[in-house]
């Protein structure tokens, strides 16, 4: 009893110990976002010598166009994304047809390309449709980027159905279309979740293609966007400030995450580790 104590407490020090090159950063962002410009130029890790909460009311006035801008772009690139990598992955996975697992690995084959070896060749197709500086511009390349690992997450999910399933409602009469919205997708919304969940987060995160597709900045998404507001004063940049608006940009993230996290790993269990 006396062992299996003192090992469960020597678990817990070695996650604290862990947890603290993870969260210590996030510590400082937060302290620094409630100070003067003067008590971040004397102590950047130092604690304020008054906090300075109005901080958050100029980050938000000088980013939230750019929080809205993400949030519109990225639902809407998931609802496109998540769509047509369903129906990608429920053809792979419930369909016959010949060089199905050439194509098959000729979509696993995109994962392993980093994307700024495809980052010209998407600029100057973008450019090429005529969708440069819209908001196309940026749902669209999201869209497809989420293809590749949400067709293995989904396709991978959709073969683990029971055949079953699909034969007792063919019986019944119910067409392919109402196999795959009745009962293929209902099932799969622990995947949809996580394709959804790591879409939005590439969205929130990517901050060089929305400064090469788009030249007006109020179009900017929130990591653009907080690099645009940061440069935007021209003699003294108030710290504060901007540690705010790395506070506001971050939080969404954190409750997505903290809310979502058991029907993330639910939708990766359940898809992409059932090979």
């Amino acid at each position: 009893m006396r062992h299996s104590r003192w090992k469960t407490r020597g678990r817990y020090l070695f996650i604290l110990v862990i947890m603290i090159p993870t969260y210590y950063p996030m510590f400082i962002m937060l302290e620094n976002s409630l100070k003067s410009t003067t008590d971040y130029v004397k102590d950047p890790l130092g604690w304020p010598s008054k906090l300075m909460w109005h901080n958050y009311a100029a980050a938000w006035s000088g980013i939230h166009q750019y929080f809205w801008n993400t949030l519109f772009v990225g639902v809407i690139a998931v609802l496109i994304g998540i769509a047509a990598a369903a129906m990608s992955a429920y053809v792979f996975a419930r369909y016959k047809f010949p060089g199905k697992e050439i194509f098959f690995a000729l979509y696993l084959g995109l994962l392993m390309i980093p994307g700024i070896m495809t980052l010209i060749g998407q600029f100057l197709e973008i450019k090429d449709l005529g969708l440069l500086n819209t908001w196309w511009s940026l749902i669209l390349p999201y869209a497809a980027g989420s293809q590749a690992l949400g067709v293995f997450i989904l396709r991978t999910f959709f073969a683990t159905i029971p055949e079953e399933l699909f034969e007792a409602a063919r019986v019944d009469g119910a067409t392919n279309g109402y196999l795959f919205l009745r009962i293929a997708v209902p099932l799969a919304i622990p995947s949809l979740g996580t394709v959804s969940i790591l879409g939005i987060l590439n969205v929130w995160g990517d901050y060089l293609w929305p400064t090469l597709a788009l030249s007006t900045a109020n179009k900017y998404t929130i990591s653009a966007g907080i690099m645009q507001y940061a440069g935007s004063f021209s003699t003294l940049v108030p710290q504060g400030n901007i540690f705010a608006s790395y506070v506001i940009a971050a939080v969404p993230v954190m409750v997505l995450i903290g809310v979502t996290m058991r029907y993330y790993l639910a939708g990766i269990l359940g898809g992409s580790l059932k090979l």
